[in-house]
């Protein structure tokens, strides 16, 4: 998983401007405010032969510097199991009029 850490404020106007958008369907996180935002890189096929290894591997790298990207669209998904593994379901997608570290 890695982990990013907003440089400016756009994560968390775009987070404020969806629940405003949601209204009263944004309860799920209404009181939560996000201080990472992340993405899944590696998913596991199978049992972990050595999980405290891994573990230390990922401590090891856990303050990685990865560089900076732009996000120029945000995504609605939803997930559906396909009977092995949840599979991304878009739902709708837009992109920012100007988009932000």
């Amino acid at each position: 998983m890695a982990c990013g850490y907003p440089l400016d404020t756009a994560a968390d106007d775009f987070a404020a401007r969806l629940a405003a958008e949601l209204g009263d369907d944004a309860w799920f996180e209404a009181d939560f405010t996000r201080d990472i935002w992340y993405a899944t890189l590696v998913h596991f096929t199978g049992p972990v032969p050595d999980p405290a290894a891994l573990v230390d591997w990922v401590a090891a790298r856990r303050d990685a510097d990865l560089g900076d990207t732009v996000v120029a669209a945000a995504e609605l998904l939803r997930f559906r199991f396909d009977g092995r593994q949840p599979v991304r379901v878009p739902l709708a997608r837009a992109p920012f009029a100007t988009s932000t570290r």
